[in-house]
């Protein structure tokens, strides 16, 4: 359960520095909300994991619904005009994230929650992939992301599937390698760094079409935790 908690801080401390760094460089309100959003995915997470009780189960899981419309607002957004609001695109996933929590909260089936998390997961790489297709954007930084967030995808299927065989192994192993076999710390972990990284992947994009010059201030093994700052 230690783990489980403490891992969360991939979906908590890059998305803050981002969000801070979003709103010194004046980006528009949606991108800081995208990493606000994966912040309180994060805590949320930390709650369930350290208490382990269904309202905090909710805090980290309905977040991952209303954090993925804000993301994918921002990324079917990319041709808008600065100051432009896309009503229809918002409304419709605003109706879609509380349809999605009002039905999860009245019927508790984590299959439903999965499927439409997941339709949101797959909108989000189509979306994604449609921009580097139509835009001057960060390969690197598209690729970084699905991998990272495949990885941990399927180390989460593992560790459901094969918890028991988990478990086992770890109460073989003494320190320092037993915490290394939890798996659902891992998915944390390379889940928030995959999604951190879509948002940074968002926000290059945008600010290349809006022809600001967004340059790397760190080295290339920083860019997976720190975002670009904006070169004006």
């Amino acid at each position: 359960m230690t783990g489980n908690t403490i891992s969360n801080i991939s979906m908590i401390a890059p998305p803050l520095l981002g969000a801070v760094l979003a709103y010194i460089d004046g980006m528009e309100v949606r991108f800081i909300g995208c990493h606000l959003a994966l912040m309180v995915v994060g805590i949320g997470s930390s709650f369930f994991h350290a208490t382990l009780l269904y309202e905090m189960q909710l805090m980290d899981e309905l977040p991952m619904i209303w954090g993925s419309a804000f993301l994918i607002y921002s990324l079917a957004s990319m041709d808008n005009a600065p100051g432009k609001i896309n009503a229809p695109l918002g409304i419709g996933l605003f109706l879609y994230s509380l349809i999605v929590t009002l039905v999860y909260i009245m019927v508790k089936d984590p299959i439903f929650h999965e499927a439409a998390y997941g339709l949101m997961v797959v909108t989000m790489i189509a979306l994604s992939v449609r921009i580097m297709r139509n835009h001057d954007s960060s390969w690197w930084c598209f690729m970084a992301a699905l991998s990272l967030y495949t990885i941990g995808f399927i180390i989460w299927n593992l560790d459901n599937h094969f918890c028991h065989h988990f478990r086992s192994a770890r109460e073989s192993m003494g320190y320092p390698l037993k915490p290394l076999m939890q798996g659902h710390a891992w998915w944390h972990l390379f889940a928030g760094a995959g999604t951190y990284l879509s948002i940074v992947f968002s926000t290059h994009a945008r600010l290349k079409f809006l022809k600001k010059e967004p340059v790397w201030k760190a080295s290339v093994a920083c860019k997976m935790i720190c975002p670009e700052r904006v070169h004006m």
